[in-house]
């Protein structure tokens, strides 16, 4: 019984793994080359509230907004990948504001490290020698 449903689960879960990187990656790389600017500030109130909401509550949300209210995606089912993606959008929901607080960090990081102040530096000494 449980091998029937392993599909659906292993797509559930990639298509979920899927959502949470197209949205924290990006957002974690914006707030972290915009340092304490508005678009920081905005990604980490985006994280901060998307943390704060519980999953049964954004999927009843999402069912009734996006199934009931405007019917653009199904109810139930599993034939096709369209049944799966207001569940995958709210399995993914949890993970973006851990995921990009984590990239934000590892690249604030990055972009402070002596190593890329050395290869701006270079950078900027190759770029006078050669014009």
């Amino acid at each position: 019984m449980v091998l029937e449903r392993a599909p659906e689960t292993i797509t559930l879960a990639l298509m979920s793994v899927s959502v949470t990187i197209i949205i924290a990656i990006p957002l974690g790389i914006l707030a972290a080359l915009n340092p304490n600017t508005i678009i920081d500030r905005f990604a980490l109130g985006i994280a901060v509230a998307a943390q704060a909401v519980p999953n049964f509550w954004l999927g009843l949300l999402m069912i009734i907004l996006f199934a009931l209210t405007f019917p653009i995606f199904p109810v139930s089912g599993d034939k096709t990948y369209f049944h799966f993606v207001l569940p995958s959008i709210v399995l993914g929901a949890s993970s973006v504001p851990p995921v990009m607080r984590l990239m934000r960090t590892g690249l604030l990081d990055v972009v402070d490290s002596d190593y890329i102040r050395t290869a701006r530096s270079e950078w900027l000494l190759w770029l006078e020698f050669n014009n």
